[in-house]
Order: structure tokens, then C-alpha cells, then sequence
């Protein structure tokens, strides 16, 4: 009977012994387990982190942007004034011209333009 007892008392030896290096293992397992999800946590921090700024930059471009495209409207419509000024210009600088013709075939009498003698 003592030898019975003693081989189960070494089985059980052998068992818990088992059981210890398997607790070893799980706890080593659990470890890494741990690191992982504080690196994992660590990286998430930072994605947040860098899509903030990615926010931050696309919300400056926008209003960067809004701004451009006023000035930029702002701009055409100056251009376009200066355009219609320009024309305005030209058409009364050629009224004028039409209107100086005139006048001087009216001096002439005889239908013939003369000279202009202050631009020559």
C-alpha cells in the first residue's frame, strides 16, 4: 500500500509540477499579451493624435482655400472693370479722334483733312 501511495504521490508530483510550468507559461503569455496591448494602445494614441493634426491642416486649407478663391474672384472682378474701363477709354479716345476729323474737314471747306501739324 506504501508503494501505491508513493507512486501517486509522485504522479502528483509530476502533475503539479506540470500545472506550475503551465502556469508559467500562461503568465509569460499573459505578459506579452499585456506589452502588446500597451504598444497597440500607444499606437492608437498616436493615430488619434496624428488625425487631429490631419484635421487641423485640412480645416487651414479650407479656409486657406475660401480665401484664395474670393481673392481670386475679387481680382476678376477687377480685372473686369479695368477691361470695360480700358474699352470705355478707347471708344471715347476714337469718339474724339471721329470728332477732331470732323471738325477740321469742316475748317478745310474743300473736303480735305489738314495736316496735323503738332504731331509732326
Amino acid at each position: 500500500m506504501k508503494k501505491k501511495f508513493e507512486v501517486l504521490r509522485l504522479r502528483n508530483i509530476a502533475i503539479l509540477n506540470d500545472m506550475e510550468e503551465e502556469k508559467i507559461v500562461q503568465v509569460k503569455t499573459y505578459e506579452d499579451y499585456l506589452k502588446e496591448k500597451a504598444a497597440m494602445d500607444c499606437q492608437m494614441q498616436l493615430l488619434l493624435r496624428l488625425k487631429e493634426k490631419v484635421d487641423g491642416v485640412s480645416e487651414r486649407l479650407a479656409s486657406e482655400r475660401s480665401v484664395f478663391v474670393a481673392k481670386q474672384c475679387n481680382l476678376q472682378e477687377f480685372l473686369s472693370e479695368l477691361q470695360l474701363n480700358q474699352g470705355r477709354m478707347l471708344g471715347l479716345g476714337w469718339k474724339m479722334r471721329q470728332g477732331k476729323a470732323k471738325a477740321e474737314l469742316g475748317e478745310g471747306g474743300n473736303g480735305t483733312i489738314k495736316p496735323d501739324h503738332n504731331n509732326a
